[in-house]
């Protein structure tokens, strides 16, 4: 048997993002169960667990954790070393959840161990196998975007094993979070990754549901050293909420580092390493050197293009000090949807009232961002002829033929730099208003020193700027999916 048929990362949630857990009425005690015929939001065995059941596990009874530990105590011979007593010492185990509430019934598997007949990865990762107890938290994260794969990623012929680790929840689960919590490097993850087949990293990439799970936030099977930032309270979780050291995101950082990072949002939700000095905006012009959402190193003030200018005075507001950071603000009263409550993300610190006039914020800075992508857009027309050319070479529209690169100024890549930066955000100056309007104030320097002309772009309105910026997301979106065909 190998290390995925064990019950590592389990327990309400999302990502990547963490919060506190309710346990709701979770069936059985961890010895032999007759499942009850509904389940589903409130404890139980679900009708759609059961359908993630592999085959030769289907007409399964339940046996009890301790036929488990036979196998899977810490250090028995020929199998996983496994805490069984780590475990024990979890709520969950606390509270009689056992192995197949997580695992399904466990018969045919301990009279013959094999990967085919047990809950195991990929679909082991999935949420339903938390919302059997923890309906209403599962309910909140699929309706996020969590719950959602990104096609182009898990869809590719040929995935991505860099891709996955943050696009696919068992991938990531299996690969990155189990392999970490046990005390890997990120040098040995990164090398058991790089290790795996084409075949075994499709097979998972077709089995990815989820972008990311609870089991990219929680373990079910043991304590871990990071207690929630509100309470204090122990909550399984595999990363850190608070994280000030922006060293891992530092230009040229490897996947091994950034895909790792001790931050539970900005773990995924960073800059890819992608740097922003003249030499690698000059060598780097396919697409922006970040990747689609840099919320983490926008919360540092960090990752934007600082060229030709002075370094920002100040690089961060209170939001990147706040305890909690991400989940502070992203997961009020624990809600796993991830949306903003002005009444509760935004106290103690604003009133209701003082956030949603602060929160105007957004749309000053939607309005100098459509005004910098008209900059550029002039800038290219009157060099090129066409309005479009300014672009990162695969940004260029079907039909149209990328400039030589070399004809394009390092102010305009500078310019574009921080315009897709404050883009893929998508705060618009929410999570760090000082760095954004720094970023947008030095592009517009750059455009400055080569002439191009202020001029102002026919008055829009707030809906119109929001669709233009909508439309350029979009847009965005379809670029990757044309690279992945």
């Amino acid at each position: 048997m190998k290390k995925s048929l064990l019950l590592w990362a389990l327990l309400g949630g999302t990502v990547p993002f963490a919060a506190s857990l309710i346990i709701a009425g979770c069936g059985g005690s961890g010895g032999p169960l007759k499942p009850p015929d509904t389940g589903g939001n409130g404890g139980g065995t679900s009708s759609a667990f059961l359908q993630l059941l592999p085959a030769a596990q289907k007409d399964a009874t339940y046996v009890g954790s301790d036929i488990c530990r036979t196998c899977h105590e810490t250090g028995a011979s020929g199998a996983p070393v496994v805490d069984y007593a780590k475990w024990e010492a979890t709520r969950h185990s606390q509270l009689g959840i056992g192995c197949e509430q997580c695992h399904g019934p466990g018969s045919v598997h301990a009279a013959g161990p094999s990967d085919e007949n047990i809950l195991s990865y990929p679909n082991l990762a999935r949420s339903e196998v938390c919302a059997q107890c923890h309906g209403p938290m599962a309910s909140d994260f699929h309706s996020s975007p969590h719950a959602e794969v990104v096609e182009d990623v898990v869809g590719s012929a040929t995935p991505s094993k860099t891709c996955l680790r943050c696009h696919s929840a068992p991938f990531r689960a299996d690969y990155v979070d189990a392999p970490l919590l046990e005390g890997k490097t990120a040098d040995e993850v990164d090398a058991a990754i790089q290790a795996l087949s084409a075949d075994k990293v499709a097979a998972f990439a077709a089995a990815s549901k989820e972008s990311a799970s609870c089991v990219n936030c929680h373990s079910a099977m043991r304590d871990t050293p990071y207690l929630s930032w509100g309470t204090g309270k122990q909550y399984h979780l595999l990363r850190e909420e608070t994280l000030l050291d922006t060293s891992a995101l530092a230009a040229g950082t490897p996947v091994k580092t950034y895909s790792t990072i001790n931050q539970m949002c900005g773990a995924c939700h960073n800059n890819r390493g992608g740097g922003s000095n003249d030499a690698t905006l000059t060598s780097s012009t396919v697409r922006p050197t970040f990747h689609h959402g840099p919320q983490f190193p926008m919360l540092m003030g960090v990752g934007g293009c600082e060229e030709g200018g002075s370094p920002p005075p100040v690089r961060t507001t209170a939001h990147a000090s706040a305890p909690g950071q991400c989940v502070r603000c992203h997961m009020p009263d624990a809600k796993h949807t991830m949306v903003v409550n002005f009444d509760k993300s935004c106290a103690p610190c604003h009133t209701p009232g003082d956030a949603a006039a602060r929160y105007a914020i957004r749309g000053a800075i939607e309005a100098r961002l459509v005004a910098l992508l008209t900059r550029l857009q002039n800038w290219s027309k009157a060099t090129f002829g066409d309005p479009d050319l300014w672009n990162y070479t695969s940004y260029i529209p079907t039909g149209k033929t990328a400039p030589n690169q070399s004809l394009i100024p390092i102010q305009v890549k500078r310019a574009r730099h921080n315009y897709y930066f404050v883009l893929y955000d998508k705060s618009y100056g929410v999570h760090n208003s000082t760095y954004t309007r720094y970023l947008l104030d030095l592009a517009n320097a750059n455009l400055d020193a080569i002439g191009v002309s202020r001029t102002a772009p026919s008055r829009l309105s707030a809906a119109q700027v929001k669709a233009i910026l909508s439309e350029e997301l979009r847009k965005a979106r379809e670029y990757v999916r044309r690279e992945t065909e």
